[in-house]
């Protein structure tokens, strides 16, 4: 009974969500949302959206701002997702990235977020319409940087031996 008692701990302690496990399911969800809309540009078809009222998908993934320089924005954002997954993966195998690759995470995150807030803000102003799968998205961004920037304070400044002195 003894040793039953001593490994309940150890078995919590690897159960244990922290930020890299938030991040890493906040990614899988862009990939998957940004996949699909990636998918229903390069087919042509309309994603399934909620209909009436400002919901309106089709009107935002046909506006002249769902392209940069004649890539859609559905691949860009596909690809980010994909470099921050393969970044996470990497970050306990490869010691650069185990390094730099919170920091390189941080980065794209920050700036996807306002470029997805841009995108939105574009939706609701200009367009007057918005995209369901496009707000997941950018929520979702928004979890992967809020996350990551809390890793790179725990890792960088709490861990600092500079920390005290402040």
């Amino acid at each position: 009974m003894a040793s039953g008692s001593a490994t309940a701990p150890a078995q919590a302690s690897r159960r244990r969500i922290t930020l890299w496990h938030i991040t890493l399911v906040f990614c899988i969800i862009a990939i998957f949302t940004s996949g699909y809309l990636s998918y229903t540009t390069a087919t042509g078809t309309t994603a399934v959206c909620i209909e009436g009222g400002a919901f309106d998908c089709a009107a935002v993934e046909g506006s002249i701002y769902s392209k940069i320089a004649g890539v859609p924005v559905a691949y860009l954002g596909l690809l980010t997702y994909f470099t921050i997954f393969a970044l996470l993966m990497l970050e306990k195998r490869v010691r650069f990235v185990g390094e730099y690759g919170m920091l390189l995470i941080l980065g794209l995150s920050l700036f996807g977020f306002m470029f997805h807030s841009y995108l939105t803000y574009v939706s609701v102003s200009v367009l007057h319409k918005v995209c369901l799968w496009c707000l997941l998205t950018n929520l979702s961004m928004f979890v992967i940087m809020i996350a990551t920037f809390a890793r790179v304070i725990r890792k960088f400044v709490l861990t600092s031996p500079d920390a005290g002195a402040v």
